[in-house]
């Protein structure tokens, strides 16, 4: 993710709606201040996904539960690479209760009257906050409310890579050739994952569109700032 100029990093957890014109008012007014790097920079700021900007609102709506979020995912990260059972139950509790409190904040912001968020909303914001939270790169950036983008998660979910540590256990050994538990199910979960892998193939094919109108959009949103300052020099 890149760097956001200090000053626009309130844009960050704007309203969609409000994001373009909240942009070009910080970039004419740094402008106005002799600050043209400044304000080039704050210009050029794409305009994060819907997703991304509420959850940026519901981490400083709630500072607590987003600090909450951090440090359970950091102590969980640990406990997984120390084979700690007990602290890592623990930092997954805290985390998922943290994670929940955030994704409805951030759903209801998303909700429009009486609309609520379709499930493909759902789906996207809690898969963003348990992406961000899970990378170290990304996740001060979710407690400050300052993501730019939807991250990307390598796996199923935070720390998805990593084995679990395991309980010494007692009792009877399976037999030779004994089916693990579950595992008939496991040519239907392959089947699942490759159907959510082409989904949200398609899914981010049709948001690089949107993406990309939303470009020109503020293309053509910058020029006219620029032609209107340009204007008021003369």
């Amino acid at each position: 993710m890149g760097t956001v100029p200090p000053d626009a990093e309130s844009l960050l957890a704007a309203r969609p709606d409000d994001f373009v014109g909240e942009r070009t008012a910080l970039a004419r007014a740094l402008r106005a201040e002799g600050r043209s790097d400044d304000a080039d920079a704050v210009a050029s700021l794409r305009k994060p996904p819907a997703v991304v900007l509420a959850v940026n609102r519901a981490a400083r709506d709630r500072p607590k539960a987003a600090r909450d979020a951090g440090d359970a995912a950091a102590r969980l990260a640990r406990a997984q690479l120390q084979g700690e059972r007990e602290n890592h139950e623990k930092a997954a509790r805290e985390l998922d209760q943290a994670l929940e409190l955030l994704a409805e904040v951030a759903l209801a912001q998303l909700s429009r009257g009486d609309r609520p968020p379709t499930e493909t909303s759902r789906v996207r914001v809690r898969d963003l906050l348990r992406a961000a939270v899970s990378d170290e790169s990304t996740r001060d950036l979710l407690v400050r409310g300052v993501l730019t983008t939807e991250v990307e998660s390598a796996g199923f979910g935070a720390f998805a890579g990593m084995p679990l540590p395991k309980r010494k256990r007692g009792g009877v050994k399976r037999q030779s050739g004994e089916q693990r538990p579950g595992a008939d199910t496991s040519e239907r979960k392959r089947e699942l994952r490759e159907r959510i892998r082409k989904a949200r193939s398609a899914l981010g094919t049709a948001e690089e569109d949107i993406r990309a109108a939303e470009r020109r959009r503020d293309e053509l949103a910058k020029t006219l700032a620029d032609l209107e300052a340009e204007l008021g020099r003369l």
